[in-house]
């Protein structure tokens, strides 16, 4: 674990999010710590979707408080917390899917940007197409440059999304399962980009395959019905009891 001991990038502080009688978050408190990579566990229904939507600013909370970096983010819009440095992809991936991959990153390169998403100057943006080009063969996906984004497999377009999210050039960056839908061979290729992604960056992700969350992770946090049901290193929450039980319903050690 290379966090920096004692200090924080994203705080957040009794947040809830209530929708009529559901409390969907209820008053969950965490820490991601300076180029900390934290996997966010849970069963279907658990609030992790909601805690990042939360974050990002796709919802805003009943209560509570989001600190990046000790400034007060709770009540900005999203695009201002992406301009702030947070950077996300998302469940099913969320591209342009006429356009070709190179533009897709250009695009999300010129997002943070005033103006960013208009498509008329984009031949004219060289630092965005330098980026795009960088990003597009760090993610594999340098033979597809000028490929349709209709054309790509699913694996390839959670490559792709992974090197959109990294070309707004977040300092945090959250993953809502990354891992979902894949082959084993796509698993062990994204796997193996998020590894080789710099330490710098602080990764808060969600995960439902919890050989890649154990795999990936410094520290782990299991949610339940909103809230914070267990949170340690991976070989402790691995060995946890009441978290077997969760997963398995009963207290079986996971890949003994």
């Amino acid at each position: 674990m290379s966090t920096q001991t004692g200090k924080s990038c994203l705080q957040i502080r009794e947040v809830r999010m209530s929708f009529g009688a559901l409390h969907a978050v209820d008053g969950v408190s965490l820490d991601l710590g300076l180029g900390e990579r934290h996997a966010l566990l849970g069963t279907n229904g658990a609030g992790k979707t909601t805690l990042f939507n939360l974050i990002t600013g796709d919802l805003l909370p009943t209560s509570g408080q989001i600190h990046l970096y000790g400034h007060d983010i709770t009540a900005l819009p999203a695009h201002r917390r992406c301009a702030l440095g947070i950077g996300r992809t998302y469940q099913i991936p969320l591209l342009f899917g006429g356009l070709s991959v190179l533009e897709n990153l250009v695009i999300a390169a010129r997002g943070p940007r005033l103006g960013g998403f208009s498509l008329r100057p984009i031949r004219e943006d060289a630092d965005s197409h330098l980026l795009a080009r960088e990003l597009c063969a760090r993610v594999g996906l340098g033979s597809f440059a000028q490929a349709s984004v209709s054309l790509l497999s699913h694996g390839q377009k959670k490559q792709l999304e992974l090197g959109m999210a990294l070309a707004t050039q977040p300092s945090v960056l959250l993953l809502d399962e990354p891992a979902a839908g894949l082959s084993p061979n796509d698993r062990k290729t994204l796997t193996g980009l998020i590894l080789d992604l710099p330490r710098e960056l602080s990764i808060l992700f969600v995960e439902h395959d919890m050989e890649v969350a154990m795999m990936l992770a410094d520290r782990v946090t299991v949610m339940k019905d909103g809230r914070i049901f267990a949170s340690g290193f991976p070989d402790d929450v691995r060995k946890d009891e009441q978290v077997l039980r969760l997963y398995m319903g009963e207290p079986l050690e996971l890949f003994a």
